[in-house]
C-alpha cells in the first residue's frame, strides 16, 4: 500500500483539515437563530434619577451615566467573548473533547459575571449549562435559555444533544429536524454523512468525533430511516456520565478517566474492540495514529483488521455507489468541499489495489475523483506528487 502510506504522512490522515469544523460550536454572526449577537449581549444598566430643575446637575449626570453605560457594555461584550473563545477553544482541541482546566476556569469566571450582575439573562443561564459540559444536573438552566430564546440554533443543538443522551428520540428527531432547517447541519454535511454511515459494516458501532458526523447520521437515522442498524456513539457526549452510564448498560466497558482525550478514546476502543467499531475519518490524527497498524481503510471509516475480510471488495462497492450519486463534486460549501478530502484514504486504497491487480482500466476514474478533490482542498499539487505527476 505504498500510495496510502505516501498519502498518510503527507495529509495527516485526511481528516486535520475538516477536525475543526466538527463541532458544535457555531460560526459567529449576527443571525439571531446562531450565535449571539453583541447587540443582544448588551444589558441596559439601571436608570439614574434626574433633578428635572437643576439643568447642569442633570447634564452632568447623563454624562456619568454614559460612561457607566460604555463600560458595562464593554465589559459584558469582553466577558462574552471570553466565554465563547474558550469554549470554541475547547471544542475545537485535536486531542480531546474536554475542556482544558484554564478553558474551564474562564468559562467560569464568565458565568460568575453573568450570576452576579445578569442572573436572569440568556447569557447566564445558557453559559451555565455549556460549560457543564453535559452535566445533566444543570438541565433548568438550558430550559430557562430556551424560554428565553426558542428559536436559538445553540440552545437546540444543546436540547438534541440532551435528548440523545436521556434516548428521548422523538424529541432529538424534532430538534434535528429543526437544525437542518435552519442550515445548521448542511445539506453536503448530510451528503457526506450517508456515505459515512453507508461505510459501516452490518450492526456495527460508528464512533464518531463531535458534531457533524454525529448530529448529521443522527438526523439521518432517526429521520430518513438510514442504516438503523448502526449504532451511533458519540465521544464527544462521553463527558455525560449520564451518557456513558447508557452506554455500558448497552454492553460497552468504559475507561475509569472523567476526561474524554486521546487515551480516553484509546482506552475505549481496546475495552470495545469486539464490538465491531467503526472509527469515523473525522477524528483528528493524534486519535488515530497510535493504533493505525491495526487499522483498515473501508469507505468512509477505518476498521480494526480483524473485522476487515472482504475489505477489498466492499471498498469497491462503497465506491462504486458514491461515484454513481457524485456525492464528493456536488458540494457548494467550505466545509462540503474539506470534508471530500475524507473520501481521498480509500480512493488510494482502490488506487494501489488496481495496480497490483494490473487493472489499468479502473485507475483512470480514481485519479480524476482524487485531482477533484485535491483542486476542492487546495491540496493538487501534493497529490499529483504522490501520483508521480
Amino acid at each position: 500500500m505504498k500510495f496510502l502510506l505516501l498519502f498518510i504522512s503527507i495529509f495527516g490522515l485526511a481528516n486535520l483539515a475538516v477536525a475543526q469544523a466538527n463541532t458544535n460550536v457555531p460560526p459567529q454572526n449576527n443571525n439571531s437563530n446562531s450565535t449571539i449577537s453583541n447587540e443582544e449581549l448588551i444589558i441596559a444598566p439601571a436608570a439614574s434619577a434626574e433633578k428635572e430643575n437643576d439643568l447642569e446637575e442633570v447634564t452632568l449626570k447623563k454624562t456619568v451615566v454614559s460612561e457607566k453605560s460604555a463600560n458595562s457594555k464593554q465589559i459584558e461584550m469582553k466577558t462574552t467573548t471570553s466565554f465563547l473563545k474558550n469554549k470554541k477553544l475547547a471544542t475545537t482541541q485535536i486531542t480531546s473533547r474536554t475542556p482544558t482546566l484554564e478553558q474551564q476556569a474562564e468559562m467560569n469566571t464568565a458565568i460568575d459575571f453573568y450570576k452576579l450582575n445578569a442572573p436572569e439573562s440568556f447569557e447566564y443561564h445558557y453559559f451555565t449549562y455549556v460549560a457543564g459540559n453535559y452535566n445533566l444536573d444543570l438541565i433548568s438552566h438550558l430550559e430557562k435559555a430556551k424560554e428565553l430564546k426558542p428559536t436559538n440554533s445553540d440552545v437546540i443543538v444543546q436540547m438534541a444533544a440532551y435528548h440523545t443522551i436521556v434516548s428521548d428520540t422523538n424529541a432529538s428527531s424534532n430538534e434535528l429536524s429543526q437544525l437542518v432547517q435552519m442550515g445548521r447541519i448542511e445539506s453536503d454535511v448530510l451528503s457526506y454523512d450517508n456515505a459515512l454511515l453507508n461505510s459501516v459494516s452490518a450492526n456495527g458501532v460508528l464512533l464518531a468525533h463531535g458534531f457533524d458526523d454525529a448530529f448529521g447520521c443522527m438526523y439521518l437515522q432517526q429521520n430518513n430511516d438510514v442504516r438503523t442498524d448502526v449504532k451511533i456513539v458519540s465521544l464527544d457526549l462521553m463527558q455525560s456520565k449520564v451518557y456513558r452510564d447508557s452506554l455500558q448498560k448497552d454492553g460497552f466497558q468504559m475507561p475509569n478517566s472523567q476526561v474524554v482525550d486521546v487515551q480516553f478514546f484509546q482506552d475505549f476502543c481496546a475495552k470495545n474492540q469486539s464490538k465491531n467499531l467503526n472509527l469515523s475519518l473525522t477524528f483528528p490524527k493524534p486519535y488515530l495514529q497510535p493504533q493505525f497498524n491495526q487499522l483498515e481503510v473501508r469507505g468512509l471509516v477505518y476498521v480494526f483488521k480483524d473485522f476487515s475480510e472482504n475489505n477489498d471488495s466492499e471498498n469497491q462497492q462503497i465506491w462504486n455507489k458514491i461515484n454513481q450519486s457524485k456525492a464528493f463534486e456536488n458540494v457548494h460549501t467550505e466545509k462540503g468541499k474539506q470534508l471530500t478530502a475524507n473520501y481521498l484514504p480509500m480512493l488510494f486504497y482502490l488506487r494501489d489495489l488496481y495496480e497490483k491487480q494490473n487493472k489499468k482500466n479502473e485507475i483512470p476514474p480514481i485519479d480524476k475523483a482524487i485531482e477533484k478533490i485535491g483542486i476542492q482542498t487546495n491540496k493538487l499539487k501534493q497529490i499529483q506528487t504522490i501520483l508521480g505527476k
